[in-house]
C-alpha cells in the first residue's frame, strides 16, 4: 500500500488566518459593535425626548380646554391661573369666588400632571396676554438630554 506524505504548507502561501488576522478582524468587528451600541443608544434618548414632547403637547392642549372653559368671559379666574391670589379678589367680589378657587386648584393639578409626565424639573405656567382679558400664553419647560425643552400655547 502507497503511502502519501503529505506536508502541511506553513508560511507565506498557506492557507488559514493568522493569529495576528484574527485580532485584527475581531478589532474591526468591535468597533463595528460599539458604533451600533451609539446609535442604538441615541436613538432610544429620541424616542423618549419624541415622547416627551407629545406628551407636554396633549397636555397643553387640555390645559387650554379647561382654561376656556373656566374663562367664561370673567378676568378673575384668569388672574388666578398667572399666580395671583384669589383671597383677594373673593373678598371684593364673592360672586366670582367659586370660579377663582377653582382656577387655582386646576393650575395646581396641571402642575402636578406636568412634573408627573415630564419629570420634577418640568414647570407649567399660564400668563396673561396683552391685548384682552381673555388673552393667554400656557408655557411648559423640562429638562431633556438635550437641554432645556419648551412648549408653548398662546
Amino acid at each position: 500500500m502507497p503511502v502519501n506524505h503529505r506536508r502541511h504548507r506553513s508560511g507565506p502561501g498557506a492557507g488559514g488566518m493568522t493569529l495576528v488576522e484574527t485580532l485584527v478582524a475581531t478589532l474591526v468587528f468591535s468597533i463595528g459593535l460599539a458604533g451600533i451600541a451609539t446609535l442604538l443608544v441615541q436613538g432610544l434618548q429620541t424616542q423618549r425626548d419624541a415622547a416627551r414632547e407629545s406628551g407636554a403637547a396633549t397636555l397643553l392642549a387640555g390645559i387650554g380646554e379647561e382654561i376656556r372653559a373656566l374663562h367664561g368671559g370673567d378676568p378673575g379666574p384668569l388672574a388666578a391661573l398667572s399666580g395671583a391670589d384669589p383671597a383677594e379678589r373673593c373678598r371684593t367680589a364673592p360672586a366670582s369666588c367659586t370660579r377663582e378657587t377653582t382656577a387655582a386648584e386646576a393650575l395646581t393639578r396641571w402642575r402636578a400632571r406636568v412634573r408627573e409626565a415630564l419629570g420634577a424639573s418640568a414647570s407649567a405656567a399660564v400668563e396673561p396676554l396683552a391685548g384682552g382679558a381673555a388673552a393667554y400664553r400656557v408655557r411648559i419647560q423640562w429638562t431633556g438630554h438635550r437641554g432645556e425643552q419648551r412648549v408653548a400655547l398662546a
